[in-house]
């Protein structure tokens, strides 16, 4: 079966041309997207990949949004943009791999190759700045918002908590124990600084508003 993958960009030439080629071998099954909010209504892809200049939203924000709500999607960026701040804020974001524009279709192969695989992928103009960037500390610690202190599943049980899900349910959802479910809570909620399942549902709300598109 042709592994899913979410095309977006906002060139209709360029969704056409990746679409086709990725598609000519029957490896892969292409869906397409304009823009970040037609994006993020419908997850069905294991693979995405993003041009980061978008017209609606940034694109490093579509890439985090995406992983909060299906952690197991791997991601390679496909821009036009090769400066520091971009390459820097998409790995932040996710990313799992990043390649130029110019590179060559058979680099983007490649790039699907290795994400698929576990790996990292970066194109040689890329992995040179980020060698520069990681010398200058580029990549050195930062505070955090208090939800990105949670894990990717700490964040799908956040997702159902906004839901109204009851432990029973969210456990159901996630193929886990209630006991598992209830681990994770207290956990969250030692995470996030609150003392009660009310306070947890409020943040949970909180942050389910905040990444609506």
């Amino acid at each position: 079966m042709p592994i899913p993958v979410l095309l977006i960009d906002k060139n209709a030439l360029v969704r056409d041309t990746l679409r086709r080629m990725l598609e000519s071998g029957g490896e892969y099954a292409v869906f397409e997207a304009a823009n970040g909010r037609d994006a993020l209504r419908d997850v069905r892809a294991q693979l995405v990949i993003i041009e980061i200049d978008l017209l609606d939203l940034d694109g490093t924000d579509v890439i985090a949004r995406l992983l909060r709500r299906s952690p197991e999607i791997k991601v390679v960026v496909f821009s036009n943009r090769d400066d520091e701040q971009a390459v820097a804020d998409a790995i932040r974001a996710g990313a799992n791999a990043y390649l130029k524009k110019t590179a060559s279709h058979q680099s983007l192969f490649e790039a699907l190759d290795a994400v698929r695989r576990g790996e990292s992928y970066f194109s040689s103009t890329i992995a040179a700045r980020l060698v520069e960037m990681i010398r200058r500390g580029v990549f050195g610690p930062k505070r955090c918002a208090p939800f990105e202190k949670l894990s990717p599943r700490e964040r799908q049980i956040l997702h159902l908590v906004s839901e109204g899900k009851t432990s029973k349910e969210a456990a159901a959802a996630l193929n886990l124990t209630p006991h598992t479910v209830r681990s994770y809570r207290k956990v969250m909620m030692r995470k996030l600084s609150v003392t009660n399942a009310a306070s947890l549902t409020r943040l949970a709300l909180r942050e389910e508003l905040e990444d609506r598109p």
